[in-house]
């Protein structure tokens, strides 16, 4: 059963949903199989309009154009459907065998598992495998120690060297066995380098703070300088100095792009996420307790 009150940790989609259905069944009880039937019956309806059942060669594949116009009509089914998208496709292995590399897994403890599809890899511990074993990924022979953890294989902060990408899909546990999808991949020819992505991460992170972040309230309020004043004060000695090797600095290398962190302007936290495919800067941040 759903109440009134559960229905309020729902996403707005759901919450709509959840209304509606209480408003066309006066007297019933609004439970989770007749909530699920009346949400999928309706974005089915609406997935149907701009990807219609009608073109049978293209129904079964979702494009982004047809992602972007259902969010268009209905922003709160469109934000899901995107991320079910993105979700399908961050799951799908490569086609180009040549990005896929050698990957082996070495423990001393019996139990530990290794599959793959292309660059997806699933590692897999047994029920009987002992919180906090030890295990070692073996990545075209560079070696990365990871263990069991209370909660799942960590595979997440897998450091991929440079040429490399990993990004973890799910690490979950169910009956006792623990399983972690991660994809690793070989970084393409003509990707670009680490040193060559902070390079235009740095040079993003000078614009955002000149002309955007600056300008924001709690900037004003908490740091109160103009960029000419933070200019003064460093700043672009501190950007410059952005994400160079040290213990609180860090490179996330995933298949499709870096991701830097550390200390930035005025010793502020701060990323910087880099396509690798063509330098362009996805995201700037500079945080503010």
């Amino acid at each position: 059963m759903i109440s009134k009150l559960n229905q309020t940790a729902l996403g707005p989609f759901l919450q709509d949903e959840a209304t509606a259905f209480r408003a066309s069944s006066p007297g019933k009880r609004l439970t989770v199989d007749r909530l699920v039937d009346r949400a999928m019956a309706d974005a089915m309806t609406l997935w149907d309009v701009y990807n219609p059942k009608s073109s049978p060669r293209n129904h079964a594949i979702l494009s982004q154009k047809e992602a972007a116009a259902i969010n268009q009509a209905n922003p709160k089914l469109g934000v899901l459907t995107i991320q079910a998208r993105q979700d399908v496709l961050k799951a799908l292995p490569t086609k180009d065998l040549s990005l896929v590399p050698s990957v082996t897994l070495d423990s001393q403890v019996p139990g530990f598992t290794l599959s793959h599809d292309a660059d997806i890899f699933t590692i897999q511990a047994a029920a009987d495998v002992p919180t906090g074993s030890k295990f070692t990924l073996n990545v075209d022979g560079q070696s990365f120690e990871m263990q069991r953890f209370p909660g799942g294989l960590g595979l997440y902060s897998l450091a991929a060297p440079e040429g490399y990408g990993a990004e973890s899909i799910s690490d979950s546990t169910t009956k006792g066995v623990t399983t972690a999808v991660i994809r690793i991949q070989k970084d393409p020819p003509g990707a670009l380098t680490a040193a060559a992505a902070l390079v235009k991460a740095r040079a993003a992170l000078t614009e955002y703070v000149k002309n955007h972040r600056v300008k924001d309230s709690d900037w004003k309020d908490m740091i109160g300088m103009s960029w000419d004043e933070a200019v003064a004060h460093g700043v672009l000695n501190d950007i410059a100095k952005f994400a160079e090797p040290g213990p609180d600095s860090t490179i996330e290398r995933r298949p499709d792009r870096f991701t830097f962190v550390g200390a930035g302007p005025l010793g502020l936290y701060t990323e910087a996420t880099v396509r690798k495919s063509d330098g362009k800067v996805l995201r700037s941040y500079v945080e503010i307790d």
